[in-house]
C-alpha cells in the first residue's frame, strides 16, 4: 500500500461496486454514511497499518492477534444465532448461513495463527458465550443489531484487506497461508455486507429504521478502533499473555 489509508479507499470502492444494485434513493444516503464510517478510521490508519506490519514480523504476536480475530468471528456467530429463534424465512436462512460462515472463519484464522508460532496444542476451537451482550435483548432490538453487524463486516473487510496486502510482502509459508485465508474471508464479508444492506434498505423503506438510527449507530467506533490498536501494542509487548476480552474465550480441543 502506498499510503496508510489506501485500504480505506479500496474498501469504499469495493463496497460501492458490490452494492451498486441497491435502490437509488437508499444508495445515495447509504454511501454517504459508508464514507462517514470509513473516515472514522482515517486518523488512526497510519498507526493501525504500522501495528499490523509489526505484528506480522513478530510470530508470537501475530498468532495471538489472529486468535483474537478468530474469537471475534465466533462471537459474531453466537450473536446471530441468538436471534434465529425469532427470524422468519428468508431472513432465518440468511442468518444461519452467515453464522456458519463466521464459525468457519474462526477455524480458518485459528489454524492460520498457529502457522506463525505453533503451540503444543496446535489447533483450537472457540467457545463463546454472548450472554453478557444480549441480556434483555428482544426481536425489536434486531434491526439496530443488524446495522452494527453490517458495520462490523465493513470494518473486518478493511482490516483483512490491509493485513493481506502486508502479508503479501512477506516471504514465508505462514504469511502465504494467511493471505489465502484472508482472500476467502474477504469474499464472504462482501456477501455479508450485501445481504445485510438489503434488509437495512427494506427496514428504512418500512420506517422500522431511520437514517438517524443508522448515524447514531456509528457513535463510539473511534474508541473501538483505538482499543484495537491498544490490543496490538499489548500483544507486541506481552505476546505470551494476550489480554482477551472476557466474552472471547478460547478452549483447547
Amino acid at each position: 500500500m502506498n499510503k496508510a489509508d489506501d485500504f480505506l479507499v479500496a474498501t469504499n470502492l469495493i463496497v460501492r461496486n458490490r452494492l451498486g444494485q441497491m435502490g437509488s434513493d437508499f444508495s445515495i444516503r447509504y454511501f454517504e454514511l459508508l464514507e462517514a464510517f470509513l473516515s472514522l478510521s482515517l486518523p488512526s490508519a497510519p498507526r493501525l497499518i504500522d501495528g499490523y506490519r509489526r505484528l506480522l514480523a513478530h510470530p508470537e504476536a501475530a498468532r495471538e492477534k489472529l486468535l483474537f480475530m478468530a474469537a471475534e468471528e465466533a462471537c459474531g456467530a453466537s450473536i446471530l444465532r441468538f436471534f434465529l429463534k425469532w427470524a422468519e424465512a428468508p431472513l432465518q436462512a440468511d442468518l444461519e448461513l452467515h453464522a456458519n460462515d463466521e464459525d468457519r472463519h474462526a477455524k480458518m484464522l485459528s489454524r492460520a495463527a498457529h502457522h506463525f508460532a505453533p503451540e503444543e496444542q496446535r489447533y483450537r476451537t472457540i467457545s463463546v458465550d454472548p450472554a453478557n451482550e444480549l441480556v434483555g435483548a428482544t426481536w425489536g432490538d434486531f434491526p439496530n443489531c443488524l446495522w452494527n453487524v453490517h458495520l462490523n463486516e465493513i470494518s473486518a473487510f478493511s482490516s483483512y484487506y490491509a493485513m493481506q496486502a502486508l502479508a503479501n510482502d512477506i516471504d514465508s509459508e505462514a504469511a502465504r497461508r494467511l493471505s489465502h485465508v484472508l482472500s476467502s474471508l474477504m469474499t464472504d464479508e462482501l456477501g455479508h455486507i450485501a445481504y445485510t444492506a438489503r434488509y437495512l434498505e427494506i427496514w428504512i423503506n418500512q420506517g422500522v429504521l431511520s437514517w438517524g438510527d443508522l448515524a447514531a449507530g456509528m457513535t463510539g467506533y473511534e474508541q473501538i478502533i483505538e482499543e484495537g490498536i491498544g490490543r496490538i501494542e499489548r500483544s507486541l509487548n506481552e505476546p505470551c499473555g494476550y489480554p482477551f476480552d472476557e466474552r472471547l474465550v478460547l478452549v483447547a480441543d
